[in-house]
């Protein structure tokens, strides 16, 4: 099985209403009916807490979405 990686540029759209959003949503239903088909770079979790900082959400918000991500079940690929 070929792993297709998530670029953190592509999951901020399902958080975010940037341009190419249904794209991505699309992707994100797929990703939660086979999460195993896909993964995401080791820094993919820092990126992404670093992106929702830089948005000025709230600490409450930042944790419901990290934690979102951490449960979608992808795997994590390391160096």
């Amino acid at each position: 099985m070929k792993l297709k990686i998530i670029d953190a540029s592509v999951a901020i759209k399902w958080f975010v209403d940037e341009p190419n959003r249904k794209e991505a949503m699309d992707l994100l239903s797929q990703i939660e009916q086979n999460p195993r088909q896909f993964g995401v770079p080791e820094l993919f979790f820092n990126e992404m807490l670093s992106v929702f900082c830089k948005l000025a959400l709230s600490e409450k918000e930042i944790v419901s979405f990290m934690h979102c991500l951490q449960n979608l079940g992808f795997h994590r690929i390391g160096n």
